[in-house]
């Protein structure tokens, strides 16, 4: 049966990866866990998310007459470091 929609990518990830690949990826997220549920780790999350995923991007390189575009895609990339650290630290797979 075909998955339509949204359902496609639905374990998407787990299903091309061998047993191996299963148990690193467990792993990962076990140890991204352990690191950033302590208190030190909370801070440092806080701290990571107001550094980059709370500001206000195009203000703040308007302001200072940086190259805009450059910037934003460097500012994804920043942002983008603190979701997959969120996405381990709350992954189960």
């Amino acid at each position: 049966m075909q998955k339509e929609g949204w359902e496609f990518f639905e374990n998407i990830e787990s299903s091309d990866q061998s047993v191996e690949q299963k148990e690193a990826s467990l792993e990962v997220n076990r140890i991204f866990r352990e690191c950033f549920s302590t208190p030190n780790g909370k801070q440092v999350l806080k701290h990571l998310k107001k550094i980059t995923v709370d500001r206000n991007v195009l203000l703040q390189y308007h302001q200072e007459g940086i190259n805009t575009a450059l910037n934003m895609a460097v500012r994804e990339g920043e942002n983008s470091l603190y979701k997959t650290i969120i996405y381990h630290t709350r992954s189960n797979k």
